[in-house]
């Protein structure tokens, strides 16, 4: 399938500096097939789904140190610069 549009979330523990960046593709202009933001290991995750709509993360905890992390988001085909 073709990748039509690709957004990145970089989390970063406020506390310990921990950061991670994972993407969700979007595979078809038409009718959007988002994929989903499953994919985290140093953080506690809490995101919206993907399918028809654009996925987001609403809330990140740091496993380490719990601290709420910061979430920051980017659309690009290629891993953005910082990501």
């Amino acid at each position: 399938m073709l990748l039509t549009d690709q957004v990145w979330a970089m989390l970063t523990c406020k506390k310990c500096g921990q950061k991670e960046s994972h993407a969700a593709n979007n595979k078809n202009k038409s009718f959007p097939n988002w994929g989903n933001f499953s994919e985290f290991e140093f953080f506690a995750v809490v995101a919206t789904e993907g399918s028809g709509r654009e996925p987001t993360v609403t809330s990140a905890t740091c496993n380490s140190c719990g601290v709420r992390a910061s979430i920051e988001f980017q659309h690009g085909f290629d891993r953005p610069e910082g990501f």
